[in-house]
């Protein structure tokens, strides 16, 4: 009988240690571990900590999307696999975008300007979607200004009424990428906020942007939409994402 215990204890110290050994290993707390998504980019992390002291540390990167950018004479997203460098490149200056826009200020809205500016005479592949990215930070960095309520129901009305906004809508009343932009972004911002008293709210958006947007563009903007959906802790998105998720 003891030997039968024994042989027991050591079968689950065995077992124990090779889970253990699978599991990712915490490191840095601003590190997301690859378990359901991949794991963070060190550069992301960098970026993080850097724009929390000093956001004006942002728009180094902007001008290094600039020069990144003329290098390449046909977008990377035509062909992904091929280019990996170009698509990290592309989701790092949206993520810069995304700090800008949580912790930008006001004094470096003329600095986005010159980037717009500066875009549109280039005019290349990757113009619309940096103008685009640019023209939302601005806003949101105008609207935090105004205090957190002013953001809040600013943040609200992009997620109610998306197509209200210049460029958001073509002349047949069609979503643009604007608005699915900004529908999306308003999301994002209200669940960094906690706004869990907006959620009601955002779910019946919801319903009618699934029915405003084209199939393409709910099938290729959904996945974000509700990871940022996601980050509220409340459960009444639990069924939204069930079924959008799994349908």
């Amino acid at each position: 009988m003891k030997r039968k215990a024994l042989f027991a204890i050591a079968l689950c110290q065995l077992v124990a240690s090779v889970v253990i050994a699978d599991l990712p290993q915490p490191k840095d707390p601003l590190v997301m571990p690859a378990i359901a998504l991949r794991q963070t980019p060190a550069q992301w992390v960098r970026i993080y900590r850097e724009s929390e002291k000093d956001p004006a540390t942002l728009l180094r990167y902007l001008e290094e999307h600039i020069r990144f950018v003329s290098t390449r004479r046909s977008a990377p997203a035509v062909e992904p696999l091929s280019d990996p460098e170009g698509v990290r490149q592309l989701e790092t200056r949206t993520y810069v975008f995304n700090r800008l826009g949580d912790v930008g200020t006001p004094e470096l809205i003329p600095a986005i300007e010159r980037f717009i500016q500066r875009r549109r005479e280039t005019n290349d592949w990757a113009t619309k979607s940096d103008v685009a990215l640019a023209q939302l930070t601005i806003e949101r960095i105008e609207a935090r200004a105004k205090g957190s309520e002013a953001y809040k129901n600013t943040m609200l009305n992009w997620v109610r009424n998306p197509t209200s906004y210049p460029d958001a809508a073509t002349a047949d009343g069609r979503w643009t990428s604007m608005a699915v932009k900004r529908f999306g972004y308003g999301i994002r911002a209200l669940a960094k906020m906690g706004a869990n008293d907006a959620v009601t709210a955002i779910l019946e958006a919801l319903e009618k942007a699934k029915q405003g947007m084209t199939k393409a563009q709910w099938f290729f903007g959904r996945f974000a939409i509700l990871h940022w959906l996601a980050q509220f802790e409340d459960g009444r998105i639990i069924s939204a994402l069930e079924n959008d998720l799994f349908c």
